[in-house]
C-alpha cells in the first residue's frame, strides 16, 4: 500500500450508493471531485480471505495500480505489511 502514496487527494467513501450496480469510474470522479478512484473487493471462502484494489484515474479511466492480496484468515493482520 506504500506505493498509494504518491497519490495525495481527499478521501471519499460512496460506498453504499454504488453498492450493486455497475459504476462507471469517470462519473464517480465527476460526482466526488476527485482524480483518482480505488475499487476493490473483499472475499471470504473456506479460513481465506482475498482482498484486490485497483487504483483507476478517474479522468482517464485507466489503472494506475492494481494488487491481490491473499492469506490465512487466522493471519489476517499479516496484510498490513
Amino acid at each position: 500500500m506504500r506505493t498509494l502514496a504518491a497519490y495525495r487527494q481527499e478521501i471519499a467513501l460512496p460506498v453504499e450508493q454504488h453498492r450493486g450496480r455497475p459504476v462507471k469510474v469517470r462519473e464517480v470522479g465527476r460526482e466526488l471531485g476527485v482524480q483518482y478512484v480505488l475499487e476493490g473487493t473483499v472475499r471470504k471462502a473456506e479460513g481465506r480471505v482475498r482482498i484486490t484494489a485497483q487504483l483507476i484515474d478517474a479522468t482517464t479511466g485507466f489503472h494506475r495500480w492494481s494488487e491481490r492480496y491473499e492469506r490465512e484468515l487466522s493471519n489476517i493482520f499479516a496484510l498490513q505489511s
